[in-house]
């Protein structure tokens, strides 16, 4: 804020009566307008000190109050504070990005450890139906069981392997990065929520990030017991029972991973 504009200069022949008095109209205007705009600063920004400024309307003093960390105990020169100004939010505007590029960075780190999971349970699920493919695994009526992934339309998974695709920080001159558009949210929930919404077109409010961050989320599975020709059929009671005791059988069987060669799951024996 200045208290008023410069106009070239004129020289003392060229005064008049009212050119005098154009002058010192205009500068009681650009006053009137440099402290109504200097009033509103201190009661903006640093109302409790509105007191130091009633009769003082000093720039250098205001800016001392207003930004300390920018100019601590130096003497303010008016001339240097535009760029003392620029480059402290510069790096303001460094540090932000930079935050951000973690906070994104993170979120790429725990969506793929949701996708490994998702990959893993899916492991399952084959294990489980080459189980029931095994050998007399049936249940009578020739019957065999089958579990049937199905991926999920409220949760796609391909959102997964989107958002590392799109988090670059400019995909190309036409396109913002999803990084870009998350820009303005600050926690990485936020980010997460906004990214989902982003990239699967989902705007669904009552999604949460235990949600997005469960395996179960992205596939439903329903046990099926199938014919020869893979059409499905409900059974009796009694097949129905048998068909929960080979799942359960089925899943205890392949139980954990391999550690040291040692397969962890039960072993059945005819």
């Amino acid at each position: 804020i200045y208290k008023y504009n410069e106009e070239p200069f004129l020289e003392e022949t060229s005064f008049t009566e009212q050119s005098v008095l154009n002058k010192q109209k205009n500068f009681i205007e650009q006053e009137a307008s440099y402290n109504a705009e200097f009033n509103s600063i201190v009661a903006e920004f640093i109302s409790n000190e509105a007191y130091r400024f009633e009769s003082n309307k000093d720039f250098s003093e205001l800016i001392a109050y207003l930004l300390p960390e920018v100019f601590g105990t130096e003497e303010i020169v008016e001339e240097d504070v535009i760029g003392k100004v620029n480059g402290h939010l510069q790096r303001i505007n460094d540090k932000n990005r930079a935050l951000n590029q973690r906070k994104t960075q993170r979120i790429v780190d725990l969506l793929d450890e949701v996708k490994s999971a998702v990959s893993g349970q899916a492991d399952i699920v084959r294990k489980i139906n080459h189980f029931f493919n095994d050998g007399e695994n049936r249940i009578s009526g020739n019957y065999r069981m089958k579990l049937v992934n199905t991926p999920s339309k409220q949760f796609p998974i391909n959102w997964l392997s989107d958002f590392k695709k799109k988090s670059d920080l400019q995909l190309d001159m036409f396109e913002t990065s999803i990084a870009g558009k998350l820009s303005t949210s600050v926690s990485i929930q936020e980010k997460m929520l906004q990214a989902f919404s982003e990239l699967t077109e989902n705007h669904n409010s009552e999604i949460t990030i235990s949600d997005l961050l469960n395996p179960n989320s992205y596939m439903t599975l329903n046990l099926e017991m199938q014919n020869a020709s893979g059409k499905p059929n409900k059974g009796s009671t009694g097949q129905t029972y048998a068909a929960i005791a080979l799942l359960c059988i089925a899943r205890l069987s392949i139980v954990g991973k391999k550690k040291q060669g040692i397969e962890t799951g039960i072993r059945f024996m005819p």
